[in-house]
């Protein structure tokens, strides 16, 4: 299974220590989760550790999709990465069934359904055709009805995109950390990638987080059908209290999630 992050929520290059923290996994980085604002430079300091990286581009929208702007967005970003070479799998809309998504109920799952077919065309006519992942669902928040909805789009998809989160002792509960499961047995012909990892219980040590979010990393990789598991996050935004200051975690934290991979 490929183990790697998602890519701070900034437009800048890496810092000495997030390579750190991407060189500290060693022979297990193969994947990351990138933003349509992740710059040239950045791209390079990891194609420096590993040219073989699969990289998954989103937009940096949120909310009501706009096809022609998130598009529009992607088109550069896409384009580098394609002229390094880079193995790209596009995953471009993130948590559509997040109670904070205007795509809410079945009148919302419907419009969804449009407005991404919308952005599928806007992105081919402006990036070119690329391997997709379904967009990953926000953990218990309708997240069956959705994946019931869209079995037939999502079994289009070359991976169904998926997130794996919980609070407590959850994360190996079949309701939270290990939830993809369900989605697995509704839809067995795809495999997964988990676009973010993370333990979001407040007040928690680094390595007390990092010590479950490895039990869930061995769980997902004895699975046999996850391909790739990005954890949350690299790195944070640069106000001291944003709320991904919870998921920071130092080089040797990293080493720790990626001896579970060996």
């Amino acid at each position: 299974m490929r183990l790697g992050a998602v890519l701070p929520n900034e437009s800048r290059r890496l810092t000495g220590q997030e390579l750190e923290c991407l060189e500290a996994l060693g022979d297990t980085f193969g994947v990351v989760r990138s933003w349509d604002y992740t710059p040239p430079a950045a791209v390079d300091q990891i194609m420096d550790l590993n040219p073989d990286v699969l990289w998954v581009p989103r937009s940096s929208g949120n909310g009501q999709i706009d096809p022609i702007g998130w598009a529009h967005a992607l088109q550069d970003h896409v384009h580098y990465l394609r002229a390094t070479g880079a193995e790209i799998v596009l995953g471009p809309v993130n948590e559509p069934n997040h109670h904070f998504s205007p795509y809410q109920g079945e009148a919302g799952r419907v419009e969804f359904a449009m407005d991404y077919r919308k952005l599928l065309g806007a992105i081919y006519r402006r990036c070119g055709r690329f391997p997709k992942v379904s967009p990953n669902l926000a953990v218990m928040q309708d997240d069956e009805a959705w994946t019931e909805r869209f079995a037939a789009s999502i079994d289009q998809h070359l991976y169904q995109g998926v997130n794996a989160y919980w609070q407590g002792e959850n994360h190996l509960s079949p309701d939270w950390g290990l939830r993809l499961m369900r989605f697995h047995d509704r839809i067995p012909s795809r495999p997964m990638i988990v676009l973010e990892i993370g333990d979001a219980t407040e007040d928690r040590d680094p390595f007390a987080r990092v010590g479950r979010i490895s039990a869930n990393l061995m769980a997902l990789k004895d699975l046999g059908y996850v391909e790739a598991a990005c954890v949350f996050i690299l790195g944070a935004k640069e106000e001291d209290d944003s709320p991904w200051a919870r998921y920071l975690y130092p080089p040797d934290a990293w080493a720790i999630m990626a001896a579970s991979q060996r």
